[in-house]
């Protein structure tokens, strides 16, 4: 933010919209305790862009404007520029691609999300991103006393040598079941390593599922070690 000049404050990046004074102060200032329906159903939220305003134009104490310009579409949005999300502007590919993404996540919470709870899914294909992606992440929960909090983060990373490294690790895993002449899905490093698997487990489950496996354990699949907290049904 550039406000140097009483007449121009300049605004770029991501931040809350001005769609509304309930909007733009901090939970921790609010008058009221929640903020209203209308204001979550009528916004955006966060959004990326640029706007500029003067709040004494001229010095007068009389008026004020602001402007601005936006992307349009809010937070929480996921895009890249490989061929991956290329291939995602096709409806047909961006239904399962949507649904192993989400499976991806669900994967790592202790208790299944409700549909209705959780979206999971890229926002556009933006060529000049190359193989990079960006992923915009929010959480939302409640603390002691039913306090509402929500967390949010941006994640960059460059998808090939990210990919690379799983892949490597499930040859590997593919080998050892060759040598052993295993056949079938191999449940443990099917679902470490792939983000919609025949059978979905915690990633803590599937570690240890994929370390008994690669040690050779007389238990492997069956890990009786595992809490039942942990476990995740199998995905439909």
């Amino acid at each position: 933010e550039f406000d140097h000049i009483r007449d121009l404050t300049v605004r770029l990046g991501q931040y809350k919209l001005p769609f509304s004074r309930q909007r733009v102060i901090s939970s921790g200032n609010l008058q009221m305790v929640d903020r209203s329906i209308a204001n979550g159903e009528f916004n955006i939220d966060r959004d990326i862009g640029m706007d500029v305003r003067s709040k004494d134009l001229f010095g007068l104490g009389m008026s004020k404007y602001h402007a601005g310009i936006y992307n349009g579409e809010g937070r929480s949005s996921f895009q890249g520029g490989n061929t991956d999300f290329l291939n995602m502007k096709n409806q047909s590919r961006l239904a399962s691609k949507k649904l192993s993404k989400t499976e991806a996540v669900q994967a790592v919470a202790a208790q299944r999300i409700d549909d209705e709870n959780i979206h999971v899914g890229p926002s556009d294909y933006v060529a000049w991103q190359d193989d990079n992606k960006i992923c915009f992440l929010r959480m939302e929960g409640r603390l002691f006393g039913d306090v509402p909090m929500n967390l949010e983060l941006r994640l960059s990373v460059e998808d090939s040598p990210n990919s690379a490294g799983v892949a490597i690790d499930m040859i590997r895993c593919a080998k050892l079941a060759l040598d052993r002449g295993e056949t079938g899905v191999i449940e443990g490093p099917s679902a470490f390593f792939c983000k919609h698997p025949p059978f979905q487990h915690t990633d803590d489950v599937a570690r240890m599922m994929t370390e008994a496996f690669i040690a050779g354990s007389a238990t492997y699949p069956i890990a009786a070690d595992i809490p039942p907290s942990l476990k995740v049904a199998a995905a439909e």
